[in-house]
């Protein structure tokens, strides 16, 4: 129960024609409008294309930004602006440990058509790493594989870790950190 007094205790026959009355004026509304409704569909549908070539979060961020742009001019600065941004996205993320990983792994795979142990990448990520304090051990370097790269491993003769190279992940992630041969 409310205390404001323009709030109807019980709902009479008014509301239900207003109500009614709204509902009719929204379907004209639509009616009139769905021609320009279909055009409008059809430059979203374009838009979008325009932003296929990033990654479906960016994406997802910047199509409503997008669809609110009408200048063509300002159009193109902004999907170029957006593919500049997305590749500065791609560098840092290729300079983060997963992207050292990553890109020492990608090169292994190239080297050794496929048969890239765990501790040959450590190694690798080793090599460009300076300080020793910094230095990663097998088990990272196999869990960031496993857990952030998304490979499986499994142990092979003499003890040793191989990585299960998927093409399709590969392919995903050199799009992700990018990948230098």
């Amino acid at each position: 129960c409310t205390t404001r007094q323009d709030i109807p205790s019980f709902i009479d026959e008014t509301f239900w024609k207003d109500a009614e009355r709204v509902r009719n004026k929204l379907l004209l509304y639509r009616f009139k409008n769905l021609n320009n409704l279909l055009i409008q569909e059809k430059e979203n549908e374009r838009k979008k294309n325009l932003l296929s070539q990033l990654e479906p979060r960016l994406k997802q961020t910047l199509l409503p930004l997008m669809y609110v742009i009408t200048d063509t001019e300002l159009e193109k600065q902004f999907v170029d602006f957006a593919l500049e941004y997305q590749g500065q996205i791609v560098d840092a993320r290729g300079n983060e440990t997963p992207g050292l990983v990553f890109q020492k792994l990608y090169q292994l795979n190239n080297e050794q058509e496929g048969k890239v142990t765990v501790k040959e990448v450590t190694d690798a990520v080793n090599t460009e790493i300076e300080k020793e304090r910094y230095k990663l051990t097998s088990q990272k370097v196999g869990k960031i594989i496993r857990e952030e790269l998304g490979f499986k491993t499994h142990k092979g003769a003499g003890g040793l870790y191989f990585v299960d190279i998927s093409q399709k992940q590969l392919e995903y992630l050199v799009t992700r950190y990018g990948a230098e041969s």
